[in-house]
């Protein structure tokens, strides 16, 4: 295993190295099932949004040049000012940072593509309710700063605002129940927000969002303390239902 690339430290270096280490495992591990091994390596790569606080832009730190991330800004509005509308958006699109990489993803997604999931969680949540659920988000975000990874560090640390955002993840999840018509109406959302001009998307880049989305999610259901807080706060079954998705995620390779 030779872990080569440019970078010597930071996120990127990291990603690369737990993607090929995750590889290896599927490959010849003995201990782990192939299908549980894609989804922690997808789980892992997820979570190294958060690895680098101290030199996200927005902050008082200036960019560590070693870090390896692209700090690319938030996809164009459609309309002037109708970018500060997406604030459910913004909030969701944090766990997503690293699929928008232009210098260590070898396949970046255009972020003008975030406007599907958009449309994806306006049907979920219907108008009233996406109006009710969009604005907290905007409270939220209004008292945090600018950083995808500070913005996510910030949510965490509040335990009210962490709920709200995991309500949001798991009304996602619910909605995938009946998976492969989930699966094809949010690639339909995210093709329709692509530029007439930009490649089609598809079942690589579903999964890409999907795994980086419901990580925590998927994790959750899959113990047993766990399990209880998804039943107590969502309703009975909830817990089986999100295992449910994740299975048919894992076999959906």
């Amino acid at each position: 295993m030779s872990f080569q690339g440019k970078e010597s430290v930071g996120p990127g270096r990291v990603r690369a190295i737990i993607t090929e280490l995750f590889d290896l495992l599927v490959v010849h591990g003995k201990r782990m099932e192939s299908q549980t091994a894609i989804v922690a390596r997808d789980e892992a790569i997820g979570k190294l949004t958060s690895i680098c606080l101290e030199c996200r832009p927005g902050t008082d730190q200036e960019p560590d040049p070693d870090c390896g991330i692209d700090f690319a800004p938030p996809a164009p509005a459609s309309t002037p000012g109708e970018q500060r509308k997406f604030f459910l958006l913004r909030m969701v699109s944090c766990k997503l940072s690293h699929l928008f990489d232009t210098v260590n993803n070898s396949r970046p997604l255009d972020r003008q593509c975030s406007h599907g999931i958009d449309a994806y969680m306006r049907r979920i949540f219907k108008a009233g309710v996406y109006d009710d659920v969009n604005e907290r988000a905007s409270q939220i975000l209004g008292k945090l700063g600018r950083g995808d990874a500070s913005i996510l560090s910030a949510i965490y640390d509040n335990p009210g605002d962490a709920a709200f955002l995991e309500n949001v993840l798991v009304r996602i999840c619910l909605s995938m129940a009946k998976y492969p018509n989930a699966k094809d109406a949010l690639i339909s959302e995210l093709n329709q927000a692509q530029t007439p001009d930009a490649p089609t998307l598809g079942h690589d880049e579903f999964r890409a969002i999907i795994g980086s989305l419901l990580s925590d999610v998927f994790l959750l259901g899959r113990t047993s303390s766990g399990g209880d807080r998804l039943d107590y706060r969502y309703g009975r079954n909830a817990a089986a239902a999100i295992s449910q998705v994740a299975d048919l995620y894992g076999k959906d390779t």
